[in-house]
Formats: C-alpha cells, structure tokens, sequence
C-alpha cells in the first residue's frame, strides 16, 4: 500500500459531505480537495478582475530543511497507517 490509496474514496466522500469517512480511507483526501477548491477560486476571480494573488515566501534554508524533512516524515507515517488498513483498501 502506499500513502496515496484510498484517496479516491477519501475525496467522493469528503465532496458528498462524510468527513469521517473521508478521513478515515485517506487523510490526504480532503486536504486536495480543499486545495482544488481553493485553486479554482482563485482561477475564477483571476480571470474575472484580471489580476492574479501571488504570494511571494521568503524562507531560510534551515525552515526548507526542516519543511522537507517534516513531509517525509508525514509521507512515511501516512504509509505506516495505510498499511494496516490493507484489509479496506483492497
């Protein structure tokens, strides 16, 4: 198993309101599709006042490290978690 299955089910169930189930299959499923969302709207208003949010981040070098070392952790627990839900997800 690895940290993405599940998410299908995850994302069906967090657009038709089953958070828990959602949750449950896949956490990474409702964080994407709040980030498609959240995407879409800014497409739309981009292209309805002609002009674009940019967000500009300045980081350190040791928050990038310690960001890039926080999401293989996460990648790794999320696959830990998946495996002993292989029983539901197959």
């Amino acid at each position: 198993m690895d940290p993405l299955c599940g998410g299908t089910r995850a994302a069906y169930f967090t657009v038709t309101g089953q958070w828990s189930k959602a949750w449950f299959y896949n956490p990474l499923g409702p964080l994407a599709v709040i980030g498609v969302a959240a995407m879409a709207l800014r497409a739309t208003l981009g292209f309805a006042a002609h002009r674009w949010l940019v967000v500009d981040l300045v980081v350190s070098s040791r928050t990038t490290r310690f960001a890039c070392a926080l999401g293989v952790l996460a990648a790794f627990a999320l696959g830990v978690r998946q495996q002993f839900l292989v029983d539901l997800l197959l």
